[in-house]
């Protein structure tokens, strides 16, 4: 069976468990602000809160969609109620919130902690990159953060028949599936554009491929994970021709499935911070096509001398420059 890792700092390319760095509030004085990364990509600026039509999917680890800053912006299944019936004739029994492929439930919650720290990332409704928007759960992984490609396509399949504009894919493994490649690209005939970590194994991604990331369809957008300085960080993967842009992806804040405070790293958030970005992009404007969607994240990035050489647009996601450049767009 091939396995797929959740590709945070809970669990690296090989699926080894490193460190993960939980810590309370009040034990972050006099350290880095772990919401550094909503200032460098200029969120201050933006002055747009996004719009609850945009339809975003999320494969990880599920999420807590009680928790009260996750919740309005947690999709609802209009077709399905909690009865221990399948109201919509979908295969998943009270899929009110998303589905759990790997255990065939119609119950994503989290009970991991990467999942819902990335939903927050994107759709933390004070903190999130957009705070207004409709995400989609589909959790293809075990509690441990592992899975097979064949509950990551019943995720992404749930995910696109569920009417999501943008998903974003924070997992991988190192072996391509025709099918799951296959999906994605068949996905452009509904406009969707998918959101993919270059990985955490720190090599050539032109080189060395994660998967579905590496599939190679034009509507998908690969994420590198950068540090405060603009560079590279440690972990991330690289590729001047196949890795599109980067994004923060080391010590950033959020919360666990719990509601506890939490400041991780990893591939993960990276995608996620890009994800938040596009759906403010097609905020602006949804009937944008995911080709379009794609090039304003690519040439709105603030260019950086340290990613040059390291992904095709040279710069890391830039979410004012972004909403600037849609917004000057014809409507």
């Amino acid at each position: 069976m091939f396995f797929i890792f959740v590709l945070g700092v809970g669990f690296s390319f090989n699926g080894f468990a490193t460190e993960i760095q939980s810590v309370g509030l009040e034990v972050l004085g006099g350290k880095q602000n772990p919401y550094w990364y909503l200032k460098q990509i200029e969120m201050d600026r933006v002055g747009f809160v996004g719009n609850p039509t945009i339809s975003v999917g999320l494969i990880s680890t599920g999420a807590n969609y009680h928790l009260d800053f996750l919740k309005p912006n947690i999709a609802i299944n209009p077709f399905e109620t909690v009865n221990g019936q399948d109201d919509d004739g979908n295969g998943y029994i009270d899929d009110v919130y998303g589905v759990n492929t790997r255990e065939n439930t119609g119950d994503p919650m989290d009970y991991h902690g990467i999942g819902t720290h990335v939903a927050g990332v994107i759709g933390h409704t004070n903190l999130g990159i957009v705070k207004q928007t409709s995400l989609l759960l589909a959790n293809p992984l075990n509690d441990q953060g592992a899975g097979s490609t064949a509950d990551l396509y019943k995720a992404l399949k749930y995910l696109i028949d569920r009417g999501a504009r943008i998903i974003d894919i924070g997992v991988g493994g190192g072996s391509r599936t025709e099918l799951v490649c296959e999906l994605i690209a068949k996905a452009k005939e509904q406009n969707i554009l998918f959101i993919a970590t270059a990985g955490n194994s720190g090599g050539n991604f032109d080189e060395e491929k994660l998967y579905p990331s590496g599939c190679g369809s034009d509507n998908i957008l690969v994420v590198a994970s950068s540090n405060e300085n603009d560079a590279l960080t440690g972990f991330s993967s690289y590729g001047p021709n196949s890795v599109h842009l980067a994004a923060p992806g080391i010590n950033i804040g959020g919360f666990n499935h719990l509601g506890e405070h939490a400041v991780l790293s990893g591939g993960s958030f990276s995608s996620a911070i890009v994800t938040g970005v596009a759906a403010l992009v097609l905020s602006v404007n949804p009937n944008f096509t995911y080709d379009q969607v794609k090039k304003i994240l690519m040439y709105s990035v603030d260019i950086s001398p340290d990613l040059k050489d390291k992904v095709i647009s040279g710069g890391r996601v830039n979410a004012y420059k972004a909403v600037r450049l849609a917004r000057s767009m014809p409507h």
